[in-house]
């Protein structure tokens, strides 16, 4: 290994190290206060925060009824009987700019509180 080599390993090193310091130094949980919205039909039917025990919290309209669980660990959509059910296999969100959709009883359920970096996704695809 040459000297010239020795200095541009020294060099690449220092500049990893000092990307990654932030996050290295920064708190496991740094997400920020996270919240979900609940909407139906457009309009806000309520707020939870994905905090302390598990619980489910059902939504009745006359389209038909869909059951959220809600946890530390997210948010997710454990029953619907509308007949596609793809709001149950969209799976549990956790991060701000994730969302769920029920488009036949018009429910949607979306994640929000951005992390203290800013670090929201631009865009999430299904």
């Amino acid at each position: 290994m040459k000297r010239g080599d020795v200095w541009l390993l020294a060099v690449l090193a220092v500049a990893v190290v000092s990307f990654k310091l932030p996050d290295w130094l920064s708190p496991q949980d740094s997400r920020g206060e996270l919240r979900a919205e609940i909407y139906v039909d457009r309009e806000l039917y309520r707020t939870v925060e994905p905090k302390g025990e598990p619980r489910e919290i059902e939504i009745r309209t006359a389209r038909g009824v869909n059951v959220l669980r809600v946890s530390e660990k997210g948010v997710q959509m454990i029953e619907a009987d509308c007949p596609d059910k793809l709001c149950i296999a969209m799976g549990r969100i956790d991060a701000a700019g994730e969302s769920i959709v029920c488009l036949p009883h018009r429910v949607w359920v979306k994640m929000v509180g951005a992390p203290p970096g800013g670090d929201v996704p631009d865009a999430i695809v299904f």
